[in-house]
């Protein structure tokens, strides 16, 4: 019973925080940053595609925080199931948008 806690805990609760302070932060400041694994330059968004991606770690905080946290709770499962899915929405529309506003930057 400790270690389901902890687990929840860390990955239902502490990490979609620190996501969704990010996301918001992006939303907000309309500003992101993607780092990059070495052998490119990092991706610096701006504008409405950091807003876009700002929507995805949103997203992602909630998918994670609906599977970890309240997909343990037995009474709200199934409510927890749609957070899910909602969550995993925002984050597939939210990186598809911010794709598509950074190729249109590019573009003019």
């Amino acid at each position: 019973m400790r270690r389901f806690k902890h687990n929840a805990i860390w990955h239902g609760a502490v990490i979609p925080a620190l996501l969704a302070l990010y996301g918001g932060y992006c939303v907000v400041a309309q500003t992101a940053f993607l780092p990059s694994d070495g052998s490119s330059e990092s991706l610096d968004l701006t504008g409405p595609s950091a807003i876009a991606m700002g929507i995805a770690w949103l997203g992602a905080a909630l998918a994670l925080h609906s599977k970890c946290f309240r997909g343990r709770v037995e009474p709200i499962w199934r409510v927890a199931e749609l957070g899910f899915i909602a969550g995993l929405l925002m984050l597939a529309g939210g990186w598809i948008a911010a794709i598509a506003w950074a190729i249109l930057d590019v573009l003019h």
